[in-house]
Parts: structure tokens; sequence; C-alpha cells
């Protein structure tokens, strides 16, 4: 009977160690897997971290895009009113035109008629320019 008391005490010592060994291998895999998940945790945060920028960065862009848009939008309107603008001023130059392409044949029929008065002690002057170039002709050089 003491035989298999010791058979039984080298099994128990036996088992006892492979239960330490199964034991210390848990624990240093619980800790290695407190270790990853301590690191998926910081990486985790970092992309948190990140995209909190990023939703930044994207914020700032739009506002931006907004703010240029709106700029983009008064070029716009000030492009339309120079436009309207222009096209005045060319309708009252072409108007202009007219006007004084209509006073210098009134100023010709006017010179022509007042040219067949006779004004006693007056020069004589032919009356060949029109009023136009006569005007022109009495111009200093320039």
């Amino acid at each position: 009977m003491a035989q298999e008391v010791r058979k039984l005490a080298g099994r128990s010592a036996e088992e006892a160690a492979q239960i330490r060994h199964l034991v210390d291998d848990s624990v240093k895999k619980v800790n290695e897997g407190e270790q990853l998940v301590t690191a998926s945790s910081n990486h985790l945060q970092d992309i948190i971290d990140s995209l909190t920028e990023v939703t930044r960065y994207v914020t700032e862009i739009a506002d931006a895009t907004h703010e240029q848009s709106a700029g983009i939008d008064q070029i716009n309107q000030a492009i339309s009113q120079l436009d309207q603008v222009t096209h005045q001023n060319a309708r009252l130059v072409q108007e202009a035109s007219s006007a004084s392409h209509t006073l210098d044949e009134r100023a010709g029929d006017m010179h022509s008629l007042v040219s067949r008065f006779q004004v006693s002690g007056a020069v004589q002057r032919p009356a060949s320019l029109p009023p136009s170039e006569e005007a022109a002709r009495l111009q200093p050089p320039v």
C-alpha cells in the first residue's frame, strides 16, 4: 500500500506540475491578450483622433468652399453689372455719334444758308468747306 501511495503521490505531483504549467501558460496568454487589447485600444483611439482631425479638415474645406462660392456669386454679379454698363455706354456712344452726325449735317445746312447772305463791309469767304472741316482747319497743329 505504501507503494500505491507513493505512486499516487508521484502522479499527484506530476499532475500538479502539469496544472501549474497550464496555469502559467494561461496567465502568460491572458497577459499577452491584455497587451493586445491595450494595443488595439490605443490604435482605435489613434483612429478616432485621426477621424476627428479629418472631420475638422472637411468642415474647414466646406466652409472655405461656401465662402468661395459666395465670392464667385459676387464676381458674377459684378461682371453682369459691368456688361450692362458696357452695353449702356455703347448705346450712348452710338446715340452721341448719331446726334453729332445730325448736328454736323444741320451745321452744314445752316452754313450754306448763312453763306448766301451779304453783310456790307464783310470779307467774302468761300463756303466750300463744311463746318467740321473748317473747324479742323482753324485748329492749331498738335
